[in-house]
């Protein structure tokens, strides 16, 4: 199947429910690890399975399985409603925003230091560290000139 640049994005609510049934192999129990009725978790496979002109699960009355596609496409819908969540932790992140210059002692900016600001810049992505390193007498000229926020 090729795509063309007017395709638009899987709906992940498809692929979430596609992904369920593949887990639980069950409508029933997708359905109720979802928070959903049965009837409408088949529905969203129906859904997928129209909008990609492909059959993605094998169905009788004992039991459903992934097709060679269902299978095929199971690691990129993992991977899209990952994506999707990464998003959503980027976004829902920090509410911390603005600048934060710090005065760091030659001693303190050799130790876990790096670490710490780093970690701290992954959860605040909003907030942007100006690091200066220098010696104590030097940071606290600059501190008390205004020009740092925090001194250690």
């Amino acid at each position: 199947m090729i795509m063309n640049s007017d395709m638009k994005p899987l709906d992940p609510v498809l692929l979430l429910s596609f992904l369920k049934v593949c887990e639980t192999l069950s409508f029933t129990e997708a359905a109720r690890r979802l928070g959903l009725r049965q009837s409408s978790v088949s529905q969203h496979v129906a859904r997928l399975e129209r909008r990609v002109g492909r059959r993605l699960l094998e169905r009788d009355t004992h039991e459903v399985r992934p097709t060679p596609d269902g299978d095929a496409i199971l690691p990129f819908a993992r991977e899209a409603l990952e994506a999707g969540r990464r998003i959503e932790h980027y976004l829902r992140g920090s509410t911390l925003r603005g600048r934060l210059r710090l005065g760091v002692s030659e001693d303190f900016a050799y130790t876990a230091l790096p670490e710490i600001l780093a970690e701290f810049a992954m959860q605040h992505h909003a907030v942007d560290l100006e690091l200066t390193v220098g010696l104590s007498g030097l940071l606290y000229e600059q501190y008390d000139a205004g020009d740092l926020d925090l001194i250690f």
